[in-house]
């Protein structure tokens, strides 16, 4: 199931505080679990594409350093 679906869902538990405040408790919790896993999926983007950016400084580094020894 994606984040995206997941999110509005946990609005519905909120909406029913008024018939026990479990639901209250409830959503809360499913929103924070919710809003978690959109943080680690966003940093695990980031993360990906500073390894990309890394690896073509270390490549374009070690091409020159080589041109250079010539």
């Amino acid at each position: 199931m994606k984040i995206g679906r997941v999110l509005p869902a946990t609005w519905l538990p909120i909406f029913l505080m008024n018939v026990s405040l479990w639901f209250l408790i409830m959503g809360v919790l499913m929103l924070d679990l919710a809003i978690q896993a959109v943080h680690v999926t966003n940093q695990a983007l980031i993360f990906k594409a500073l390894v990309a950016v890394y690896m073509v400084f270390y490549s374009a580094a070690g091409a020159l350093a080589s041109a250079w020894s010539r």
